[in-house]
């Protein structure tokens, strides 16, 4: 394996505590984690939000730091995305538009949807932005779409939410290989668009 492409334990740090709001949450890399750092605190979001976060013990914690009984009574949001979408945002920011540190680049830059999908079959927990969304959930988290949680929040998901711009002629994705992979997300989707 690649040493790039290794498990970081700090990658599943993804939980913060929105003090403000009596809430848990969490948005993996590519399911609008920019978006709820800048409505948990815009300050923070201007500078290093994470070093931030922990001076004031509001995060960032892994899934193994929150049990049940760890801030009880406080409501845990986990944002969750469909995968397809999400694979083709990876793609179009990692591949073709090669925003990324020269780290990632080296492996992802000029890639094929397809191409992609093959080093996340090869490693799938090789970075962040293609960790299964599941790996991230905890006891008594709710699965939840972003805009849905920012309207929770009481901000304006198109004020707040960025993305990545898809051209008429980004090739297509490949679906099936992604859905198979990524089946455990769909079903975490699939409960957050029942709410």
């Amino acid at each position: 394996m690649m040493p790039e492409l290794a498990i970081d334990p700090n990658t599943l740090r993804q939980w913060y505590l929105d003090s403000r709001r009596n809430m848990l949450v969490c948005a993996p890399a590519k399911c609008g984690s920019n978006a709820i750092r800048r409505a948990i605190n815009p300050k923070w979001a201007e500078g290093n939000f994470r070093r931030l976060a922990r001076r004031h013990k509001c995060g960032p914690f892994a899934p193994a730091d929150l049990s049940i009984n760890k801030f009880k009574g406080v409501a845990r949001y986990l944002v969750v995305r469909d995968p397809v979408d999400r694979f083709a945002s990876l793609w179009r920011d990692k591949c073709r538009d090669g925003r990324a540190s020269p780290r990632i680049l080296e492996h992802t830059k000029g890639l094929t949807p397809d191409q992609l999908m093959d080093l996340i079959e090869r490693y799938p927990f090789g970075n962040s932005h293609w960790y299964p969304q599941y790996a991230y959930k905890i006891p008594g988290a709710i699965p939840v779409r972003i805009n849905t949680l920012l309207e929770l929040m009481g901000v304006d998901p198109i004020a707040i939410v960025g993305g990545t711009t898809k051209f008429d002629d980004d090739p297509p994705m490949p679906v099936d290989r992604i859905m198979r992979h990524y089946w455990h997300d769909k079903r975490l989707y699939e409960e957050a668009c029942a709410l």
